[in-house]
């Protein structure tokens, strides 16, 4: 493996699985730690999800690794634009609208970072509703705060209590709630996406080298700073919902 593959792999591996050097290679270094180590503690540790599992908006399935043998692992996301692109395996496409299963198919439904792209919630949370079955565990993780991405496809912001009444107007019971990410490390976050942005050039080793000088440092003040300043939690990234179908 050449050195521009070994730069690579470690790169992608930054992107989601973040490593302690992962603070010099990702902007979104605080966000994306803070992800992995509530999926890893919810999904490997205290294994929520159970049986056979639906990952709603799988994309590149960044964190199907963390699901052991006691989940039947089926990824769906909508179909690409290119219809030459290959189908991924385990993965299933579909139109956007209805789930290509039966009803009460699933023990578990995971998602992450999707239902802010769902035009129509309602109509999605119904499908999730009707393929999960009865006393099913549904995980998500919603932003609240972030910004615009995937354009034009973002569609919402979700606070704690609009996400709380969506699902339990939709026939799921709110088990736990948590926010991750709070306030003065969000910020920090948000600043360091920023910085990226304006930092950015068309070489691709030079960004690494400005992430490393120029914003690693701030993503490092922010997890101090969150660590010893007083604790707010009304402005934050992610909202984290174990839902269970009634």
């Amino acid at each position: 493996m050449g050195l521009s593959s070994k730069l690579q792999q470690l790169y992608d591996g930054a992107q989601f699985k973040p490593k302690w050097y992962s603070i010099f290679i990702n902007p979104a270094y605080i966000s994306r730690a803070a992800a992995y180590h509530e999926l890893s503690e919810l999904i490997s540790k205290q294994k929520i999800l159970s049986g056979k599992l639906l990952d709603f908006g799988c994309g590149t399935m960044p964190y199907r690794s963390l699901f052991g043998s006691d989940c039947a692992y089926t990824g769906v996301d909508i179909a690409p634009n290119d219809a030459s692109a290959s189908r991924r395996p385990d993965v299933v496409y579909y139109d956007g609208s209805k789930l290509p299963f039966p009803n009460s198919n699933f023990d578990s439904i995971f998602s992450t970072d999707v239902l802010e792209h769902v035009f129509e919630p309602d109509a999605t949370l119904d499908e999730l509703n009707r393929v999960l079955k009865k006393g099913g565990k549904m995980l998500l993780f919603v932003p609240f705060v972030w910004g615009e991405h995937e354009q034009p496809h973002d569609f919402g912001r979700y606070t704690s209590f609009g996400l709380a009444h969506l699902l339990c107007k939709h026939g799921f019971e709110i088990e736990r709630a948590s926010k991750s990410v709070p306030y003065i490390a969000a910020l920090a976050q948000m600043l360091t996406v920023y910085l990226a942005q304006v930092l950015h050039t068309r070489n691709k080793y030079l960004n690494q080298l400005l992430c490393a000088i120029f914003i690693a440092p701030v993503s490092l003040l922010g997890i101090v700073l969150s660590a010893i300043l007083p604790k707010r939690d009304e402005f934050y990234i992610y909202n984290i919902v174990v839902a269970r179908k009634l």
